[in-house]
C-alpha cells in the first residue's frame, strides 16, 4: 500500500491536495497538527495527512492503530503483569549496583515514598511488619496513585485468600484489584431499535472533541457502522469547525444544534445511522446554571445516552468532585483521557471504586484516529502497574 503525507496550514488546504492527487475515495490513515515554533511569531501551525489511494475492495481492518483486546487473557498474562509491575514497567530505570551510592539513593527514595503517603498509619505498620515482598507491593501501588485506604484493602485480600505458591501474592493482589472494576463497550452488540445516541459530557479542556473523533473512525471504519456526529457546543470558538475537520477526513455528517429543538432535527436527519456521537460544550463542574442547561438539552430526545470523560491526571478530590456534579446528567461509562500525562493513574481505580460506573474507552495521546484504547480489565491493570507502555509516543 502506498502512503504519501501531504502538509498545509490548514487542514481543510490538506484535505484538499489528498482529494486533488487520490480522489474523493483516499483512505486516510493518520492526521496530525504541528505547532508552530514557540519563537517564531510569524510561523503558523502545519496540519499532515497520511494517504493512501482507495483500495481496490474495502479493507477488513483498515485501521490497525486501535487496540481492542479480550477481557478472557487477563489471567492468561497476570504473571507478565505482575513481572512488569514488581520490576518498575516498561520504562523503569536501569537498577543501579547493589552497594553503590545510587542504589542507596533508590532505597532513601522508596522509603520516603512509603512514608509521604502512610502518615506514619499504624495500621499500615502492623500491616507491613516483618514481610519484604508485602512492602515492595505496598510501595508500588501507593507511588501508583492508589490510595492509602485501598491499597490496604487489597493488601488484606490478597493474604486472607489462600496461597498457591510462594510468588502469588502479588497475583492475588492484583487479581482481586481487578476484579472490582467493570469494563463495557457501548457501540457493540448492540439490539437496539433506531440509532445510538450517545453524548460525551465532561470538564473544559478533557479531550472530548478529539475523542469522539477517534470514536468515530473506530466505529465507522474498523467496526463498519453508520456513524453520524452532532456539535452542541455552542460556548467554545471554533468548537463546531473542529467537529466538521474531523467529519470531513473521515467522511461523515456533522449537524451543529443550538437548542433543544435543533438537537431533536438533527437526530431526525440522522435516524438512519447506527450511532450517533454528540458534542457538548465543556463546563466546570461548579457551575450548577450551566450543568442544569446541559441536562435540559440532552433531556429534549429521550433516550440519549452519556459518557463522562474525565482527564487521568486530575487530582483525587477534584476528580471525585467532578464526578459527583456531572452525576446530575447520569453518565453510564467513564471515558478516561491523557493516561499518557500521569504516572499516578491509580486514582482512576480510586474513583472507580468510589463512584461505581464501568470503563468504556481510554485515550493516550492527540493522535486521531490511533490513540483509542477500548477499555478492558486487562488494559486498566496495565494502566495501573505500567503507566509507561501508555506513553511510547514520548519515547520514540
Amino acid at each position: 500500500m502506498t502512503v504519501k503525507t501531504y502538509s498545509a496550514h490548514s487542514m481543510q488546504a490538506a484535505m484538499a491536495q489528498v482529494k486533488e492527487d487520490m480522489g474523493e475515495d483516499a483512505l486516510i490513515i493518520k492526521t496530525r497538527r504541528i505547532p508552530k515554533a514557540p519563537r517564531d511569531p510569524y510561523g503558523k501551525d502545519l496540519f499532515q495527512i497520511e494517504a493512501s489511494p482507495p483500495p481496490s475492495a474495502a479493507p477488513s481492518v483498515p485501521l490497525a492503530g486501535f487496540k481492542e483486546e479480550s477481557d478472557r487473557d487477563v489471567d492468561f498474562e497476570i504473571e507478565k503483569i505482575t513481572s512488569r509491575f514488581l520490576q518498575g514497567g516498561t520504562y523503569a530505570p536501569v537498577k543501579p549496583r547493589a552497594g553503590s551510592w545510587e542504589s542507596v539513593q533508590a532505597d532513601i527514595g522508596s522509603i520516603r515514598d512509603i512514608l509521604c503517603w502512610t502518615q506514619f498509619s499504624d495500621d499500615a505498620h502492623e500491616l507491613l511488619a516483618g514481610d519484604k515482598e508485602t512492602m515492595k507491593v505496598y510501595s508500588k501501588l501507593i507511588t501508583s496513585g492508589l490510595s492509602e485506604k485501598r491499597t490496604r484493602f487489597f493488601l488484606r485480600k490478597g493474604m486472607d485468600e489462600t496461597a498457591e505458591g510462594p510468588s502469588d501474592f502479588t497475583v492475588r493482589v492484583l487479581k482481586g484489584l481487578i476484579a472490582s472494576i467493570d469494563t463495557v463497550n457501548p457501540f457493540i452488540g448492540r439490539k437496539k431499535d433506531g440509532p445510538v445516541h450517545a453524548a460525551f459530557v465532561g470538564p473544559t479542556g478533557v479531550g472530548k472533541t478529539t475523542t469522539i473523533a477517534k470514536l468515530a473512525a473506530y466505529i465507522g471504519l474498523k467496526r463498519k457502522k453508520k456513524v453520524g456526529l452532532v456539535s452542541v457546543d455552542s460556548y467554545r470558538i471554533g468548537a463546531v469547525d473542529q467537529l466538521k475537520t474531523y467529519s470531513a477526513i473521515i467522511g461523515l455528517p456533522c449537524i451543529p444544534a443550538f437548542s433543544p429543538e435543533d438537537l431533536k432535527r438533527a437526530l431526525t436527519k440522522l435516524s438512519a445511522m447506527d450511532v450517533v456521537l454528540i458534542d457538548t460544550g465543556g463546563q466546570s463542574h461548579l457551575d450548577h446554571p450551566r450543568m442544569q442547561s446541559m441536562k435540559t438539552m440532552l433531556g429534549a430526545v429521550p433516550g440519549i445516552e452519556t459518557h463522562l470523560v474525565i482527564n487521568a491526571s486530575m487530582e483525587r478530590m477534584d476528580m471525585r468532585e467532578t464526578v459527583e456534579s456531572f452525576s446530575a446528567l447520569s453518565p453510564s461509562s467513564y471515558v478516561f483521557s491523557k493516561v499518557d500525562e500521569t504516572r499516578r493513574s491509580g486514582r482512576v481505580i480510586d474513583q472507580i471504586m468510589d463512584h461505581k460506573l464501568p470503563v468504556s474507552f481510554i485515550t493516550n495521546g492527540q493522535d486521531v484516529p490511533e490513540d483509542l484504547i477500548v477499555a478492558t480489565r486487562k488494559q486498566i491493570l496495565n494502566l495501573l502497574v505500567d503507566p509507561g507502555s501508555f506513553r511510547k509516543q514520548l519515547f520514540s
